[in-house]
Formats: C-alpha cells, sequence, structure tokens
C-alpha cells in the first residue's frame, strides 16, 4: 500500500480502529489520514442515547466480541485500562434466549422442538434424522459444513432440516424476524439471529451426539450454562464498566493527540477516480466544500452508499423501514429474566424483535437498584407504510412483554423512553438486491479502496462488528502484499 493521503469516511468504531491500525502499522503518519464524519460526534450506532431519569442508553447489545485478530483486539482492548472491563468468557459469553412457541426459552436461543404437540414433535425429530442420515449417506456432509453458501436461506433450511420443518417451523419465523420468505433471503439470516440449530433431545444424549461435529452443527445443547467445553478458540465478550462510549472517546482522542484531522458535520458528496488517485468533494453544515485527492480510501458505511457517492446509477432496492427503540427501568422482582443478555422474539403474534437486558452484563443498575431493559422493533419498508406514533409502539411493546410474562408489572411512564430511527437498522439480505445491483460490482475493482463486504454479494455482507473488523483485516493485509 502506497505511503500517501488516506481518507476513512465514518467515525464509528470500525473507522477510528482502522485509523488507528494505520498509525500502529506505520502505513501512514498522523497528517496523512483524514477522518469524515457526518454527525457531531464519533462513535456511530455505538454513540448511546441519553436520558436523564434513565441514564447512558445503548442502542441494543453492544458487547465486543473478540476478532481473535491480535493487531484488532488490542487496540480495542488497550483503549481503556483492564480494570475497567467486564469480560465474559465460556458459557458466559453469550447468554441469549428466544420467545418461540407461547414460551420464554431462557434455556437456549435455538427454537426447542421439545415443546411442540407430541405428533408434530415425533414427525419433526423423524423428518431431521432421516434428511441427516440421507446427507449422510450420500456423502453430502458440505450441504452441513459449508451451509452459507447455499443460495437462499430456504436452501439452507430445506437442506440442513428438510422442507417440512422450513414450512412449518423456519418460514414464519423468518417472515416475522425480517418481513420476507426463506426464498427471498441470504442464509446470512440463519447466522444473524441463531437459526441454524434445532433442539430437540435432552442434555443427557446430547452429552452423547456432542462427540459429533457433524450432528453438533444441527442439534442445538439444550442447557447453555451447562453446556460442556464444544468451543474451538478462546473468544470472549468485552464490555467496558462505564459504557463503550469510553472506548470510543479513548480512540478519538488518541488519534487527535497523535495529529489525525478530523472533519465533523461533513459528508463525502462524490468520489471519483482519476489517474490513480481519488477526487473526493466533501460539504459540512454550512455549505461549505472541500476537495481532497486521497490515493487511499477507508469506507465504513454500506455498498450502497459507496456507490450513491460514486454516482454509480443501480435498480437498489428501498429498504429504509423503520427502527425503534424502547427503554424502560424496572425493579428486579419485576422482571423475569434470569441469566439472559438478550432474547430474540420469533413467534409473530407480537411486535418485538429483540429484547436486552443491558443489566444483566454491564451491571447498568442505577441508585435503586432499577434494571435497563431495551426493546427493539425492525420494520421494512412495507410494514412502515403504516407509520405510527413511537410512543403507540412503546405502550404496545411494553404490554407484549406483560403478556410474555417477561414484565409482570408495568414500568412507570418516566422510567420509559422512546427512540425510533427512520431507516431499519437490522439487516434484510433480500436475494433481489444482488441481482438489481450488479453495476456496484465495478467499485470491487477499484484499487486502493476498502469496505465491508467487497467482493461479496450484498446479501452475504458483514454485518456484526466482529465479522466486519475480520472483513476489513482481510483487505487490509491483501493491500499490504
Amino acid at each position: 500500500m502506497e505511503k500517501s493521503m488516506f481518507l476513512v469516511s465514518g467515525a464509528g468504531i470500525s473507522g477510528l480502529l482502522f485509523a488507528t491500525l494505520l498509525l500502529n502499522e506505520r502505513i501512514c503518519s498522523p497528517n496523512q489520514i483524514v477522518i469524515v464524519e457526518s454527525a457531531n460526534s464519533c462513535g456511530g450506532l455505538y454513540n448511546p442515547w441519553f436520558c436523564p431519569n434513565l441514564g447512558e442508553l445503548d442502542k441494543g447489545m453492544h458487547i465486543y466480541y473478540e476478532t481473535l485478530i491480535e493487531e484488532i483486539d488490542s487496540i480495542i482492548f488497550n483503549s481503556i485500562p483492564e480494570k475497567d472491563w467486564f469480560i465474559l468468557e465460556g458459557n458466559f459469553k453469550d447468554v441469549a434466549g428466544a420467545y418461540y412457541n407461547g414460551r420464554l426459552q431462557t434455556n437456549s436461543p435455538y427454537p426447542d422442538l421439545r415443546f411442540l404437540e407430541k405428533k408434530y414433535r415425533d414427525e419433526c425429530i423423524t423428518e431431521i434424522l432421516n434428511n441427516l442420515n440421507y446427507i449422510k449417506k450420500n456423502k453430502m456432509e458440505e450441504l452441513i459444513t459449508n451451509g452459507y453458501n447455499q443460495f437462499s436461506a430456504k436452501d439452507y433450511w430445506t437442506s440442513r432440516f428438510g422442507s417440512s420443518i422450513y414450512q412449518k417451523i423456519f418460514n414464519p419465523i423468518c417472515k416475522k424476524l425480517y418481513g420476507a420468505f426463506g426464498d427471498e433471503l441470504s442464509p446470512n439470516v440463519a447466522y444473524y439471529t441463531k437459526l441454524d440449530r434445532v433442539i430437540i433431545f435432552s442434555s443427557e444424549l446430547m452429552q452423547e451426539i456432542g462427540n459429533s461435529n457433524f450432528l453438533r452443527k444441527v442439534l442445538a445443547f439444550p442447557d447453555q450454562l451447562n453446556m460442556p467445553n464444544y468451543r474451538s478458540n478462546s473468544q470472549r465478550g468485552l464490555y467496558p464498566k462505564l459504557g463503550m462510549r469510553r472506548v470510543v472517546e479513548s480512540l478519538n482522542q488518541n488519534l487527535l493527540d497523535t495529529g489525525v484531522k478530523f472533519l465533523m458535520n461533513s459528508t463525502v458528496r462524490n468520489i471519483e477516480y482519476l489517474k490513480g488517485k481519488y477526487r473526493v468533494k466533501i460539504s459540512n453544515n454550512s455549505g461549505e466544500f472541500l476537495e481532497l485527492f486521497p490515493t487511499n480510501i477507508f469506507w465504513s458505511g454500506s455498498r450502497s452508499s459507496l456507490a450513491n457517492a460514486m454516482k454509480i446509477k443501480s435498480k437498489n432496492i428501498s429498504q429504509k423501514g423503520e427502527s425503534n427503540y424502547i427503554f424502560c427501568r424496572v425493579d428486579e422482582e419485576n422482571l423475569s429474566l434470569p441469566d439472559l443478555y438478550y432474547f430474540y422474539c420469533l413467534d409473530d403474534k407480537y411486535s418485538a424483535f429483540r429484547v436486552t437486558n443491558i443489566s444483566q452484563y454491564t451491571n447498568n443498575i442505577d441508585s435503586k437498584g432499577r434494571k435497563l431493559i431495551c426493546i427493539e422493533q425492525h420494520s421494512s419498508t412495507e410494514e412502515s407504510n403504516n407509520h405510527r406514533n413511537i410512543d403507540d409502539c412503546a405502550g404496545q411493546v411494553i404490554n407484549e412483554l406483560l403478556e410474555m410474562k417477561v414484565l409482570t408489572r408495568k414500568p412507570k411512564s418516566n422510567m420509559v423512553r422512546s427512540f425510533q430511527i427512520r431507516k431499519r437498522i437490522f439487516p434484510r439480505p433480500l436475494l433481489l438486491e444482488d441481482e438489481l445491483c450488479c453495476n456496484m460490482q465495478r467499485i470491487d475493482n477499484l484499487p486502493n479502496i476498502i469496505f465491508p463486504g467487497k467482493n461479496k454479494p450484498l446479501s452475504k455482507s458483514p454485518f456484526f462488528l466482529v465479522d466486519a473488523l475480520k472483513d476489513i483485516y482481510s483487505q487490509f493485509q491483501q493491500s499490504l502484499r
């Protein structure tokens, strides 16, 4: 990679981390880095909201899961003193559940089929075992081991479990969470919301079955906190005791101290590639324009936003939608979420997408001992046509949690706060976008530009921070060769 000016678009965690990596690896000096950020502060989605009654409010789950890349993880871990971290390991790294089939699963986030009606449950078990037997007998293990390479979520679930279970179990869940059916979506949806396994057997039997790596990819252990150590790595979950904002502030301040230039309240309006360099036009909130000529660009946003900046026209699908975040503080005796950090709501009876018990993994408890929970709703463009007042949405999800018996008493009105973002934050990896966005592939061939999901279909671009950072680091390493 040529030592020259490096433009970093976006001052979220990935942008700040990437700029730090450039300095640590001596790729360029501080005065050769410019970071452009549209907001007046750094952090992006990791920048919390503030509420006098409730305190700092993270937008859902904000644990940092280690990438197991020393160059990356050390930047995050060393940004604050070691004593200021909560470190989550082993079975307590990611304690998740699901509301499925009319009951809250605290034992596992995977659909637990043991509580289905007996006749239907037995049919499911028979189909799964017959399907696995067919795969093994015909030496088709790649359908299990390389499942995410399959074309659609329907193909993924059908080959893994059988067509009947896809239709009766996974397709309704898929429609509920993503507003689309399995044949319209990438297999990534199974990874995003823990839908790659099912529970059908007891802990005792799974102890025996667990010796098979093949079967463990399909059958989930029914008791996550007492699961044997099957893990092949030592990945940890990290959360700062004083909130993720402290990591953002530390990374930001370290870059400022070294002399890296930040252009806040500024937006990249246009990018052109001319004779080995990029010409970038940037505007700020005052309407002033600046022109830069970086040799290298790191773009932390989506492929679609990069294509727009490069004036590449594509028939991409509008996925604006809405994301609602409803926070409330409740007394411990009025909250029934034992051990869980979060759970996904898989039943289409309810509008809640995910419920996070922020206090469980962050120890975020106020002076009166009240715990903090966050309820998310993520709707697609089609679902958002009937736009509703955020306070009405808040009342709806609170009532849902009362019906689920997650809450035993309605929280006081001054302990509830709601926020709405007029786009869907949790992704819908639609296959149709891959077909319509072929013009965007021109971006993949441009030199000296890095962005999450480069050389990948839109529907398989990374979403979670840990995956985006791995992808970015891989591109960074290739650019050094």
